[in-house]
């Protein structure tokens, strides 16, 4: 899109996850990956130590937020 200065459609993306963003900032990015794909059905397991997985309210606003994106 930005090769065809379709800034516009490329920024409405962008700002579609920012929400996202924000949540991965907050908690490890590991974890939270981990996290992502496990709330979708994928068997991925824990991170490896010493990362810790995510804690119940953090996977509940990493849910809610991937279901505000429609991804579920």
């Amino acid at each position: 899109m930005c090769r065809d200065e379709k800034w516009d459609e490329a920024m409405k993306l962008q700002t579609g996850l920012w929400e996202l963003n924000r949540v991965f900032q907050k908690y490890n990015l590991a974890a939270c990956i981990k996290a992502c794909l496990e709330i979708q059905g994928f068997a991925v397991g824990n991170p490896i130590p010493p990362i810790a997985p995510l804690d119940a309210k953090a996977r509940e606003e990493l849910e809610n937020v991937l279901r505000q994106m429609e991804t579920l």
